[in-house]
């Protein structure tokens, strides 16, 4: 019992050391909002950050929204370029707390939350719930993906159809990234990818829920 207490503490101490240290970069203007839990966590949001700043992407296509828009945005406004986000987002209700969170923290110019339905799309054989592909039709390259959406309980690897569906338009030195890794669907998902839209180069990273590096060989 000792052990589990102690373990639990080092995890919530290494949460604390990162989110610090996003504070510390980003330099929000208002409090950031919470993160952890179904969020994305402060290390998995420290990568996202970092890949950002080093590869300066100018258009980020977010699958779900909440505090990872924010950090993208802060982001983007960080690396100073013309870079914007798109998060796709099925609850409406969620899209509007999403935007007040982007408009609390100035980023309306660089963040940008779209209310797309999920929809069946065919793939494998089968129907899967995703984001209505009309939502980013207008997109023509995606240097940035990260899948943090849809919830698991709208299906069975319900995060799946990300990379199908946007396959096209992702750069080809693009990269992905897969938020709650560590879960049987995603580890499922990332057998599925690599048999569709191989070959790619998979980096697990070690986060409190597991998060995948996604690049083209």
């Amino acid at each position: 019992m000792r052990d589990i207490v102690r373990r639990g503490e080092l995890r919530n101490y290494h949460q604390l050391e990162a989110l610090m240290a996003l504070y510390t970069l980003l330099q929000p203007t208002a409090p950031l909002p919470q993160m952890r839990r179904y969020a994305l966590s402060p290390d998995a949001g420290w990568v996202l950050v970092d890949e950002i700043l080093q590869g300066e992407p100018k258009i980020v296509v977010e699958c779900g929204s909440g505090a990872s828009t924010i950090l993208i945005g802060l982001a983007l406004r960080q690396v100073g370029s013309d870079g914007r986000v798109i998060a796709l987002e099925h609850d409406p209700t969620f899209a509007a707390r999403t935007r007040e969170e982007v408009e609390r923290l100035g980023l309306g110019e660089v963040a940008e939350v779209a209310h797309a339905p999920l929809s069946p799309q065919w793939l494998r054989g089968r129907s899967f719930e995703w984001y209505d592909p009309r939502a980013v039709e207008g997109i023509e390259s995606i240097d940035l993906i990260l899948v943090d959406g849809p919830p698991r309980s709208t299906g069975e690897l319900a995060r799946y159809p990300a990379l199908p569906m946007l396959a096209d338009k992702w750069a080809l030195d693009g990269t992905l990234l897969l938020d709650d890794a560590d879960r049987e669907d995603e580890t499922r998902i990332r057998e599925l990818w690599e048999a569709d839209c191989g070959p790619l180069a998979m980096d697990h990273v070690r986060s409190e829920k597991g998060l995948l590096v996604v690049r083209r060989r």
